[in-house]
């Protein structure tokens, strides 16, 4: 009896086999499609090829650039270790920067017009 059900099963998997084998045989007679090159990096870059001038940093990149690792681990330690979206981190460093008073602000504005002028120089 039990040699009668492995015959069984036995037919079944050979028909099983052998439909896979036809649709593996009928994948590989398609024709690859013949992929796209990519495109040359033009990031950076102006029309004409020349590079593009960095954007001068505002007062405000100064701040985030300089108070980013702080408020990242801060923000870490809130969250019992676990990851913190780079949205947070952010949304932080703007609260913070609105925070500031005039004075603090001109204090990186200036700093950040520094940085302009050292790299024109």
């Amino acid at each position: 009896m039990a040699t009668k059900a492995l015959q069984t099963r036995v037919d079944e998997l050979e028909k099983l086999v052998t439909s896979l084998n036809e649709k593996l045989t009928i994948i590989e007679s398609k024709p690859v499609k013949a992929t796209k090159e990519p495109k040359e990096s033009t990031k950076g870059l102006k029309k004409d090829g020349t590079p593009r001038k960095k954007r001068a940093p505002c007062g405000y990149m100064v701040f985030s650039n300089e108070k980013r690792s702080e408020v990242r681990e801060e923000l870490i330690e809130e969250a019992d270790g676990e990851k913190v979206p780079p949205g947070a981190v952010v949304k932080k460093l703007a609260e913070m920067w609105n925070a500031l008073d005039q004075e603090q602000k001109d204090f990186y504005n200036t700093q950040a017009k520094e940085l302009i002028q050292s790299d024109e120089d």
